[in-house]
Order: structure tokens, then C-alpha cells, then sequence
């Protein structure tokens, strides 16, 4: 139920702490008194300390309908049975945060409201349930994006070259390509913007492998145990929830923010091919063709995931008729809506470019 749940759950609490409180007022005048029955289930499965630092902000704010946070925020287990209510009245507890690890065993466990002082809002970011799915667990190179029943793993960085070697060595995937392929690409050009395929060059090892076709994005994912991202997980990493335009928010590219096409993009187009390239932005970004991974933490997604405007388009699994889907943008990109998080493109499954990669999900 998320915090509109937890506001539901601390409104009932409330409702009863009021019941009781009435109840007590008319047992001290000769009435019958009995404890109300409104039970809340305690049992919380925390995925990790970002959300108790989310919390934190969404609490300062204050104010009695706030799902605020008090004084005292654990991020261990409490203990089991009475111990949990005895935490919360000793210590005003606004929040009970229980470890994933220890939420199983909490499923049966209620502490009734009337335990609860007045003014305690008791905030829950989520409560287990017989259905509830924990959050993947993602390998350290991975960031979880949140969404469905349990979230997914993508890859923080494009697949360098360095990685994608790894997988050349134990003899699953074909050696990255050293030549440009497009049918809208003529001859000349393509030999003279193949010199930018990065190959196996040791001093490209932090860039992302490039010059790659579908099926070899394809089978390195596959290789370690993943997959190419949907579109639709693709976008959710680069957007998250709030209908962004780009992955750092809506403010226009500029050079801090992502590897596009600035003012050294246009000086090398000039040199290599004789024409000059458009300029997305006013400026130069610092990587005249590809930057290592990570060149530009400024532009990271909400969920922390960099690179997923510029630097090189991603390969994503979806089809469009007998074409794949890619998206994001690379160095040469100089259009503002091939870099926008909602503007997919799609071309042969053969075709290689030197500002085309991949990343990977699970």
C-alpha cells in the first residue's frame, strides 16, 4: 500500500487511540472499560537505509498529517511479539522499521493501537504480505529500479569494452566489431567513422563497447546472466515516476550533463568527413567521441543509473516489425529528442555504429 496505506493505517490508529481514551474517561465515572480490538499487523520488510533517508525528508516537513518521522528511526529488527510494543511506547516510536530478514517471522505479530500515545503516527513503508515479493537482490555493478511486484536489475553502466572482453575470452561472444554498418551510411563515411570503434583498445577499456550488432548485445547479456532491458524497463530506469524529460529531470542537455554533440563534435565531423555537424549545446563536453562510463554523474537518472543520455544509444529487446529498438543518444547525437527518455528508434538488428552499445538487465 505504500505511504497512502501507512497514512490509512496511522488515521485507524488514531481513531482508536481516541476510543480509548473516551473508554478510559468513562470507566474513571463508574463505566464499563474494555480495551479496543483495531490490531495492526506489524509485520515490515524494509528493502534497504534509502528508504529510511526518503523517509527522513518526507518527514521534516512537519505537521499533524504528515507521515512524519520522529526522533528515533531503527533499521534493525525490534524483536518479536510484546517487545515491538514495547518500543513503540517507550520510545514514541513514529516509525518500525524491521529487516527484510526478519520480516517473515513477523507475519502473525499485532499490537493493538490503543498501546499508542497520542500524536504517534506509525508510518510504514510496506507491509508483508502472503504475496508480498522481496526486491531483487542486485549485484553491486546493477541498480534496482522499482516497479510491479518486485522491481528489476539494470546494469549502472553501459557494457564496457573491458567487460565485453571477458566475455570474447570465454569464447561466447564474437570480437567487437572494428567497422560501422548502415545501410544509410555510405562507403566512405563508413571507413572513415570506423576508426571510432573501440574494439579490444586497452586504452578504451572504461568505454562502452560500441560498433555492435543486436545478436552480439544479445549474447553478452545472456553470457552473464542477464538480459537486454525492455523499453518500457529501459524508460522506467531513465524516467522513474515523475514524467521526466530527460533522465536528470526537464533542464535542457549542456556539456556537464551528458557526452552529445557540442562544439567538439562539430570540429571533428568537420575533420573526418568534411562537414559540420549541429551543436546540441553551446560548449564542448570533453569527449570528442566516447567518454569512459560514468564521465558525467550530473546527468544519473533518479535511481542513479548514468549514461543513459549520450555517450552511445542502447540496444533494447523490443521489435519493431523486423527491426530492434534502440534509445538514448550517443556523442554525435545532436537532436534534443533522440536524448529524451521517450524517443526510441529502430533500424536493422545488423546494424553496427560507433555511437551504438548496450547495457543489460535482470
Amino acid at each position: 500500500p505504500g505511504f497512502a496505506g501507512a497514512r490509512s493505517i496511522a488515521q485507524r490508529c488514531g481513531a482508536a487511540i481516541d476510543r480509548h481514551e473516551l473508554a478510559e474517561r468513562d470507566a474513571r465515572h463508574g463505566g464499563a472499560y474494555d480495551e479496543p480490538d483495531d490490531l495492526v499487523d506489524l509485520a515490515v520488510a524494509l528493502p534497504g537505509r534509502r528508504v529510511a533517508a526518503r523517509m527522513q525528508r518526507i518527514g521534516s516537513g512537519g505537521g499533524s498529517d504528515a507521515l512524519g518521522v520522529g526522533a528515533r528511526i531503527r533499521d534493525h529488527s525490534l524483536g518479536l511479539g510484546a517487545r515491538i510494543g514495547h518500543q513503540l511506547r517507550r520510545d514514541r516510536a513514529s516509525v518500525v522499521l524491521v529487516s527484510a530478514d526478519h520480516a517473515a517471522g513477523l507475519h502473525d505479530l499485532t499490537v493493538s493501537c490503543a498501546h499508542m500515545r497520542r500524536g504517534v503516527w506509525l508510518v510504514l513503508p510496506w507491509l508483508a504480505s502472503a504475496t508480498s515479493v522481496a526486491k531483487p537482490i542486485c549485484p553491486p555493478d546493477m541498480v534496482h529500479v522499482p516497479g510491479g511486484s518486485s522491481g528489476f536489475c539494470i546494469d549502472r553502466t553501459e557494457v564496457t569494452v573491458a567487460a565485453y572482453a571477458r566475455c570474447v575470452a570465454a569464447a561466447h561472444c564474437e570480437a567487437a566489431p572494428l567497422t560501422v554498418n548502415a545501410s544509410w551510411v555510405g562507403a566512405g563515411d563508413a571507413t572513415a567513422w570506423s576508426q571510432f570503434c573501440n574494439g579490444n583498445r586497452e586504452d578504451r577499456a572504461r568505454h562502452p563497447v560500441n560498433c555492435v550488432d543486436w545478436d552480439d548485445a544479445n549474447a553478452y547479456c545472456r553470457w552473464a546472466g542477464k538480459h537486454l532491458p525492455t523499453g518500457a524497463d529501459w524508460q522506467r530506469a531513465a524516467q522513474g515516476d515523475d514524467g521526466r524529460t530527460y533522465p536528470w529531470g526537464n533542464d535542457p542537455p549542456g556539456p556537464q550533463r551528458l557526452n552529445a554533440c557540442g562544439t567538439e563534435c562539430a570540429a571533428l565531423s568537420q575533420r573526418v568527413v568534411g562537414k559540420v555537424m549541429p551543436a546540441m549545446f553551446d560548449g564542448d563536453d570533453g569527449s570528442p567521441t566516447t567518454a569512459p562510463v560514468g564521465s558525467y554523474p550530473a546527468g544519473a537518472s533518479h535511481y542513479g543509473v548514468v549514461d543513459m543520455a549520450g555517450n552511445v544509444w542502447e540496444w533494447v529487446a523490443d521489435r519493431h516489425g523486423d527491426s530492434r529498438q534502440y534509445r538514448g543518444g550517443g556523442w554525435l547525437t545532436y537532436q534534443l529528442e533522440n536524448v529524451s527518455v521517450a524517443h526510441p528508434l529502430a533500424d536493422s538488428p545488423a546494424l553496427r555504429l560507433n555511437t551504438l552499445g548496450f547495457r543489460c538487465a535482470k
